[in-house]
């Protein structure tokens, strides 16, 4: 997956590397012009490519896991369950991670809320006692929220490997 992201990064970005460093070794800036256009384009090319692969092979470890198949085979496994539908596995990626998120960001900010009325209550008007409970609870608060909705995160796109693979 990184040697694909490090291609597209090439793709993106060599032709006008390239250009750029000619046209500084002959003086001619005619060359460094069309570098510059040609890396404006080369970005949208590499964010284009690495947003494809990523989707394409999104599914690869949930391949490994559950069908127990290696490497280059998990791969092409993952990118063969996206084909034909990847505006569908897209959203279907996306949409449930979105809500987790929302879901997740609403309660720390109930149980933030919540806890700092009780601890406002609890230290009275000791400052000192309040920022140290304070500041365990905004440490410990949003790690406890994310290692209760990380499972969900995984679940989802175990969900989706399992919808994709039983309907291709």
């Amino acid at each position: 997956m990184a040697l694909l992201l490090l291609f597209a990064t090439v793709i993106g970005f060599g032709p006008s590397i390239l250009l750029a460093t000619l046209g500084a070794l002959t003086d001619v800036s005619a060359l460094i012009g069309i570098a510059n256009i040609l890396l404006i384009i080369g970005v949208f090319v590499s964010l284009i490519l690495s947003f494809k692969w990523m989707v394409e092979y999104m599914l690869a470890p949930y391949a490994v896991i559950l069908e127990n198949s290696k490497g280059q085979k998990a791969l092409a496994r993952s990118k063969e369950l996206v084909r034909g539908r990847f505006w569908q596995v897209l959203v279907r990626l996306l949409i449930p991670k979105l809500v987790f998120f929302v879901v997740a960001l609403i309660l720390m900010a109930v149980f933030s809320y919540a806890i700092s009325i009780v601890l406002n209550a609890v230290s009275g008007l000791n400052l000192d006692l309040r920022l140290r409970l304070a500041t365990m609870v905004e440490w410990v608060l949003p790690m406890v929220i994310v290692a209760l909705s990380t499972p969900l995160f995984v679940l989802a796109d175990v969900l989706l490997y399992r919808s994709l693979a039983e309907n291709s």
